[in-house]
């Protein structure tokens, strides 16, 4: 198969490249055209088990400030040592960087170089956040300490329970709290870049596993290049076909939906990687909507909507018809009157 041309009406536009459709030729471009970023973010999280012997606990039994740290450090069978908002920071911080990555990636780890370039200067940036918060916490350790041992002390005294338990719970909670130096230590952020493999390499193993090898890595190849394209394709129909929702029940289109459309027609000229016919057409046709009357934009989204029916059925891809304004006749219609 490596040598075989891939019978895929999807990857046709890359012939106007002078790339020849065959894995091995597709494997060369995917590979000087992208590479495989995932983000990687660990810490220790300061949770601390919570023993049974602390469960069915009543707040109502403890002081203010044993049910108020119950209420504000107890979640999902542990005691949280970190402060809520401190945890809400660094999390946000994480899922931003999740969403930047995702926001870039054409799969699940497949991403544009040009993309890259721009994902490194938003990565250094979140970093450089997350771990000034990481520091800000440092500088404040002994104070957080301290509060989470009075804090469980006066818990625990609000729970019914011999004074000996009582006592093994809070050397036990204590034990775990690790170190000011430990918990700064434990703070990574990074992103994990590889080079996309342009060539399948079995030297050493015997055939059977080679061929094994090859079929995947051939099929990684393939794959990467029509799921970019089919994703592309999915995200355009859903957001087109949302904004046209919006636009029958109020007979205008919602700001948000325009801008989001005009931004992934923007964004589409350099997620299409493998320069795909439809996907250059619905840039072309998409681009600028939110300059454009209200009348004029909906016959674009209509129009865009029709050319991705049309196509998806000439090459039997799946469309979710649910919850649309249009039924499979009027769709059909609609594909007919487009122009040749």
């Amino acid at each position: 198969m490596s040598k075989e041309l891939i019978n895929s009406t999807l990857l046709e536009g890359l012939g106007g490249k002078g790339i020849g459709i065959t894995v091995c030729d597709l494997a060369k471009y995917i590979a000087s055209t992208g590479i495989l970023v995932s983000p990687f973010v660990g810490r220790t999280r300061g949770f601390i088990p919570l023993p049974g012997a602390a469960y069915g606990i009543n707040p109502d039994n403890m002081s203010e400030q044993g049910a108020g740290f119950y209420k504000s450090r107890v979640a999902q069978g542990h005691l949280n040592l970190i402060p809520q908002e401190d945890e809400n920071e660094l999390g946000r911080l994480e899922k931003r960087l999740r969403r930047a990555v995702e926001a870039r990636t054409l799969t699940d780890v497949f991403m544009p170089v040009k993309a890259y370039e721009d994902l490194k200067s938003e990565f250094n940036n979140i970093r450089e956040e997350y771990f000034a918060t990481r520091d800000r916490i440092g500088a404040k350790w002994d104070v957080l300490v301290a509060e989470f041992e009075n804090g469980a002390r006066e818990m625990l005294e609000g729970i019914e329970m011999p004074q000996q338990l009582r006592a093994k719970l809070m050397g036990d909670f204590m034990s775990q709290v690790p170190t000011k130096e430990d918990y700064v230590r434990s703070f990574k952020m990074e992103l994990h870049v590889k080079a996309f493999p342009a060539v399948n390499v079995t030297e050493g193993l015997s055939d059977s596993i080679a061929a094994d090898v090859k079929a995947t890595w051939q099929e990684d190849v393939v794959s990467t290049a029509i799921l970019s394209i089919e994703r592309q394709i999915g995200e355009g129909w859903s957001r087109l076909n949302k904004a046209m929702n919006s636009y029958v029940k109020a007979d205008r289109l919602a700001p948000v939906a325009i801008k989001a459309i005009s931004k992934f027609a923007v964004e589409l000229r350099w997620k299409n990687v493998f320069n795909n016919a439809l996907l250059t057409k619905l840039s072309d046709t998409l681009v600028n909507l939110d300059s454009v009357p209200d009348e004029t934009a909906a016959e674009k989204i209509e129009d865009g909507i029709a050319y991705i029916y049309k196509y998806a059925k000439e090459n039997h891809l799946d469309l979710n018809l649910k919850g649309i304004s249009y039924d499979a006749f009027t769709l059909d219609s609609m594909a007919k009157t487009l122009a040749a």
